[in-house]
């Protein structure tokens, strides 16, 4: 288990999201995680997310397609106006292209980061 205080933002991360709220996008947040890393995200992200849903409170788990209806059900909107973008190929790439979603893969295990993921959408 992880030192909780040991949990840090990558680098990119901040500034790559107020890039895309500048540009009018609304962010969201959504992880399989316990309550405890849970509760210790929300107080390293400033309240730049326009809604977290977190396994725990949804009671559902990335794949389950319970989690990404929550997100569609949130913002009222359609499936195919959701760009989901995440690290794991199958929860957050396969599965949400599935559902009709676009999907990106950061890849941060070959130094790709979120600006190299989301420069054509600004």
């Amino acid at each position: 288990m992880y030192d909780l205080k040991s949990i840090e933002l990558y680098e990119d991360t901040l500034s790559t999201l107020q890039t895309l709220k500048k540009y009018g996008f609304q962010i969201a947040l959504c992880s399989n995680l316990a309550m405890p890393y849970g509760e210790r995200l929300k107080t390293i992200f400033p309240s730049i997310f326009d809604a977290v849903f977190l396994s725990y409170e949804v009671g559902a788990i990335k794949p389950d397609q319970q989690i990404y209806e929550v997100i569609k059900a949130h913002f009222s909107c359609e499936m195919t106006e959701i760009l989901f973008i995440g690290d794991h190929p199958i929860l957050d790439f396969e599965k949400p292209i599935s559902l009709g979603m676009s999907a990106r893969l950061i890849e941060r295990h070959s130094e790709q980061n979120l600006s190299d993921v989301i420069h054509d959408l600004i």
